[in-house]
């Protein structure tokens, strides 16, 4: 394998008593889980193990770029990569998924949440399940209200520093993230039910950290996320403006938020109403916002030439626009320098449902990180904005952080996940 800086070198060396971790997650919101099918959802292992790479970089300053004095693992000795295997299996265990939320279903749930008529009618359910819902729509996913358990498997045995990151990528995937296509816009919402370990040194680790799957109360649910934040700080350290990781990684640092519905109309007997509420907060403040709306007319219809990039942006891209009479259209795409970098640039918002008791609460986790549009001092790749049939053509920043300006105005009483 070469030298031993991945896991098939000194780490795969060390012959220990095989160890395992297995956790069950509960299906909040129908899981779209893609696979060699598209129209069928599948027990897909590797999107599991990608979410929890995700949320590791998130709650790790050196997951990427390690200090030089400091001992933390880099992500690719935990996960593994293209030069080196990870030093533990995940498999699925049983065949607990069944029932299929089908096609036709979304269709037939989302027209009960229909208000007003033509340009003005919102759907906060249909908003965030686009396109689930176009007319011809063929895929099902895993209904919601069922329970999948998976098993990481350390053949030769963890270290302390390998169980702490798999123990906070689980809890953070069954707290604040999901799985599956439009997880950053509800679907796939999971909740963390059950964790278990024979291993003493697993069980010391997993009573560290408290499961909110039982709490009953928001109250009771940040105190849980707040008493996780601060054992994961003792673990990994505390994103800082010297932290060395590249700050457009979305992570939880030092402006991250989370916000929790609890008021009534939050306060949702069923999934469905859940995301509803959760996506008319979304729709209510970005359909037909100016100055978006103007600006993309003119370039589309009156072919003016588009300067500044849509305050939209910030929610991520590639973005589109499209006029229905004259089926012109545009697509903002991300770019640095003078060329298209990448042909997407995710949001930095999270929305998903929890469950306390026998209510379903929407939460939004606001993740720190680079903004398309937005200008940045302490990294080396800024999200520009361009026009996707005009690459080198960069738009000039809005006048807004739109993201932002979302926060102040809906997400009243959203906490800073550092404080």
């Amino acid at each position: 394998m070469g030298r031993d800086i991945y896991p098939g070198g000194e780490h795969m060396k060390k012959q220990g008593p095989i160890e395992k971790l297995k956790f069950t997650f509960e299906i909040l919101t129908p899981l779209y889980l893609g696979g060699s099918v598209l129209e069928k959802p599948q027990r897909s292992v590797m999107s599991v193990k990608g979410a929890l790479r995700f949320w590791y970089r998130s709650i790790c300053p050196n997951a990427v770029h390690p200090k030089k004095d400091q001992k933390h693992w880099q992500e690719h000795r935990i996960f593994g990569s293209t030069q080196g295997q990870s030093p533990f299996l995940l498999r699925w265990v049983g065949d607990d998924l069944e029932k299929l939320y089908e096609a036709g279903s979304f269709q037939a749930e989302s027209g009960r949440f229909n208000e007003g008529h033509g340009n003005n009618q919102r759907n906060g359910f249909r908003y965030l399940g686009y396109p689930f819902g176009m007319q011809g729509g063929r895929r099902d996913a895993w209904q919601a209200g069922q329970q999948f358990t998976l098993e990481a498997v350390f053949p030769r045995g963890a270290t302390d520093e390998q169980r702490k990151v798999l123990t906070a990528s689980v809890w953070l995937l069954g707290h604040l993230g999901a799985l599956g296509s439009r997880s950053r816009r509800g679907f796939g919402s999971l909740q963390l039910t059950e964790w278990s370990s024979d291993s003493e040194q697993w069980k010391t680790i997993l009573n560290e950290v408290k499961l909110a799957d039982s709490v009953q109360q928001p109250m009771q649910w940040r105190s849980h996320v707040n008493a996780a934040r601060e054992m994961f700080i003792s673990w990994f350290g505390e994103w800082s403006v010297e932290s060395e990781s590249p700050t457009y990684y979305p992570h939880l640092g030092r402006t991250a938020r989370l916000w929790l519905g609890v008021v009534e109309k939050f306060r949702c007997k069923n999934w469905q109403d859940g995301l509803n509420a959760a996506g008319r907060l979304l729709q209510d403040f970005r359909v037909r916002r100016p100055p978006d709306a103007g600006r993309f007319m003119a370039y589309v219809i009156d072919r003016k030439r588009m300067a500044w990039a849509p305050e939209r942006s910030a929610f991520g891209l590639p973005l589109a626009f499209r006029d229905a009479k004259t089926r012109r259209s545009v697509t903002f795409v991300p770019a640095y320098g003078h060329e298209q970098c990448l042909t997407r640039w995710p949001s930095l918002m999270h929305i998903r449902l929890i469950k306390l008791g026998r209510f379903y609460h929407p939460i939004f986790v606001v993740l720190d990180g680079a903004v398309p549009g937005q200008p940045l001092d302490d990294v080396k790749v800024e999200p520009r904005v361009a026009v996707e049939s005009k690459a080198r053509e960069l738009l000039k920043p809005p006048a807004v952080n739109l993201l932002e300006t979302f926060v102040e105005e809906k997400l009243k009483g959203a906490w800073s996940w550092m404080s």
